[in-house]
């Protein structure tokens, strides 16, 4: 793998957990911090910085961020930073990375993924997008030419209320 060139890098993972940072418990607000931090910043961290000079020629990274990286939600302060976080990092290795490597942060809303089937959506799951949805989102970057960029991209299902 020392030499191998590569051509996408998709960061995706993420860690979630909803709670009212003011009524939580001191010790259950720093273990959530620890582990989401850890995971949905310093993890897309490491793993680009691992790559980054890996690329061929033109190459593209994809960062699977949330609704929560553009918009503060109730509940979800420490959800929310860390995607802020993550969305600000998108931003500026993109900057640095141009013309060669574009950078595009997927900012979705509620989807139809594993993580709800043991977490409680604050809302009716029927409106959740399929994952299908997002997949067919990354087609379209990854089929746009080499002189397209796309630095954000947000996708709602219909009537989410964020």
């Amino acid at each position: 793998l020392e030499n191998q060139k590569i051509d996408l890098l998709v960061n995706n993972s993420g860690l979630y957990e909803a709670s009212s940072f003011k009524n939580s418990p001191l010790s259950s607000v720093i273990h959530n911090i620890n582990e989401i931090i850890d995971t949905n910043v310093k993890g897309s961290m490491y793993v680009t910085k691992a790559v980054i000079h890996k690329f061929n020629i033109y190459g593209r990274i994809i960062f699977m961020n949330s609704v929560a990286g553009v918009k503060e939600i109730e509940n979800e302060a420490i959800y929310s930073a860390s995607k802020h976080a993550l969305s600000a990092f998108a931003g500026i290795i993109s900057k640095e990375l141009k013309p060669n490597v574009r950078v595009t942060s997927i900012h979705p809303g509620g989807v139809m993924t594993p993580l709800w089937k043991h977490k409680s959506y604050p809302g009716n799951r029927s409106i959740l997008m399929d994952v299908k949805e997002i997949l067919h989102s990354i087609d379209f970057i990854l089929d746009s030419s080499n002189n397209v960029d796309i630095p954000t991209l947000l996708i709602n299902p219909v009537l989410e209320n964020h």
